[in-house]
């Protein structure tokens, strides 16, 4: 099968491009441009795509809230743009949305499933529902899958590579503590979605690591398996990591986009599907993602030692439940 990626240059898409089997096409601008319609009737009849992958969007979340007329050309008539191209070729489509389609509910402390009604808080969220919605209309066959807190070894531009850079600097690291959600491993979403594909079950789904923390308790977990940060740079003794509230953060950095403050997503429906891979922890994902991109300062053993306290915890809290 024919696989045509939109946006394979980009972080999500790249991890894809290289790891998703078949015969695969890279998608990019300005040849094409989601925006422009013409420009994928084009490549459409030139590659004739059995499966479109769309994980081109407008996703700078303060950058939405300054150009939402930008936000809506990309990531509504963009995606509208790509789902009746895909009609009109019978293709399937699989795109990519995100758990900001939730977070208005600031109270919120249990794990949104794919039957939750969206209620985004931005700009950038509710443009991505309108999106899906668009999807749903225009073709039956498509996959939509909401996404979290993503990483790739293809991109400098993530939350653990930039927490790495501020420890390397010596600088005091704030990190929001009351802003819960599920980093995920771009890797572990292609391993699941290299089977989701070649099936036609198609549907809306979650698809995250499992679990849910803190970015606060994230970073702390990261510094924790890099031990050898401040030796191997030279900065402090011992990284300086301070929790701060989401009003301080945005308040001090100059957010313009309200922040979801739980956007835990559950995978009940990709978990009740008949498929060999599963979600793993977002703490595999973590320890994968370090080893292979700063193997220079990950410590395996550490690593270890966390895992087996994790498990240990996960097993206590278990058998506080069960009694």
């Amino acid at each position: 099968m024919k696989i045509c990626i939109i946006g394979s240059t980009g972080q999500l898409g790249s991890d894809i491009f290289h790891h998703i089997p078949g015969e695969i096409v890279g998608f990019n601008r300005p040849e094409v441009d989601i925006t422009k319609k013409e420009t994928l009737v084009k490549a459409f009849e030139k590659e004739r795509p059995d499966i479109v992958i769309n994980t081109a969007a407008f996703h700078n979340v303060d950058e939405c809230e300054e150009k939402p007329s930008e936000a809506y050309l990309v990531n509504v008539e963009g995606v509208d743009n790509v789902a009746s191209v895909c009609k009109d070729f019978d293709s399937t489509l699989v795109h990519f949305s995100t758990d900001y389609v939730f977070g208005l509910d600031q109270n919120r402390k249990t794990p949104y499933t794919e039957e939750d009604r969206p209620d985004p808080c931005n700009i950038y969220g509710m443009t991505k529902f309108w999106g899906e919605q668009i999807v749903r209309m225009t073709l039956p066959n498509h996959f939509i899958i909401r996404v979290c807190g993503l990483y790739s070894i293809y991109s400098e531009k993530n939350f653990i590579n930039t927490m790495i850079r501020l420890a390397q600097r010596g600088k005091t690291i704030e990190v929001v503590a009351d802003q819960f959600c599920t980093p995920t491993s771009i890797r572990d979403i292609v391993d699941m979605l290299s089977e989701l594909v070649y099936t036609n079950y198609y549907d809306t789904y979650h698809m995250t690591a499992e679990g849910e923390v803190s970015w606060h308790e994230f970073a702390s977990i990261i510094f924790g398996l890099c031990p050898s940060l401040t030796k191997k740079y030279g900065a402090l003794e011992k990284v300086d990591i301070r929790p701060c509230t989401t009003e301080y953060y945005r308040r001090e950095n100059k957010q313009l986009a309200l922040r979801p403050k739980f956007s835990v997503l559950a995978n009940v429906k990709i978990n009740q599907l008949p498929l060999t891979f599963t979600m793993p922890p977002y703490f595999y994902g973590l320890g994968e993602y370090l080893g292979d991109k700063h193997k220079n300062i990950f410590d395996q053993s550490a690593f270890a030692e966390m895992f087996f306290n994790m498990k240990t915890q996960e097993i206590d809290n278990e058998e506080e439940t069960s009694n």
